[in-house]
């Protein structure tokens, strides 16, 4: 499914991202509801609405700090997931998936998931409905990925195969 994906130039967007609502807005309240590992960096600061920024000098108690989520090297067999709630229940007709500032330590593959659970949320019991099958990501970069899908979604679960970091 990696012909789906829109290359575009370092500042060229897509229309919908340029002209729709970003539903996954923390200034809309989207908030990770769920991560299996955060360690170097939280997931919370993929939401962000602000562009991604490297600091070249700016370190935490787990190592250089970075711009979005970032997970540990996986050892044993598997991936890493996060589960966010989105600010507003909507279409979503697009994605992006940003890589920029992570190098050597992006994700080779990211999928993405929708749910609309009709009564409160259980991650163990939701019937998931693929959004993005897993697509090829490359370093440093902006992949946007449309959406041709008419259903409403409040949750989605972004997965990082088999580990690294997500700026936006």
């Amino acid at each position: 499914m990696d012909e789906d994906r829109i290359m575009t130039g370092k500042h060229e967007k897509p229309d919908f991202a340029k002209h729709l609502v970003n539903l996954a807005s923390q200034r809309l309240g989207t908030m990770v509801l769920e991560v299996s590992d955060d360690f170097f960096a939280e997931a919370k600061r993929m939401l962000q609405d602000s562009e991604p920024v490297f600091l070249p000098d700016e370190y935490d108690d787990h190592g250089k700090w970075m711009d979005g989520w970032e997970s540990r090297r996986r050892r044993e067999p598997g991936h890493d997931s996060t589960v966010i709630q989105l600010g507003a229940r909507g279409i979503i007709h697009g994605v992006e998936i940003d890589t920029r500032h992570f190098t050597g330590n992006y994700p080779p593959q990211a999928s993405l998931q929708g749910v609309d659970p009709h009564s409160g949320f259980n991650n163990s019991s939701e019937k998931w409905e693929e959004l993005i099958p897993v697509s090829d990501l490359g370093p440093d970069q902006q992949h946007y990925f449309p959406i041709n899908n008419n259903r409403a979604f409040s949750h989605l679960r972004l997965n990082i195969f088999p580990d690294g970091g997500i700026a936006r």
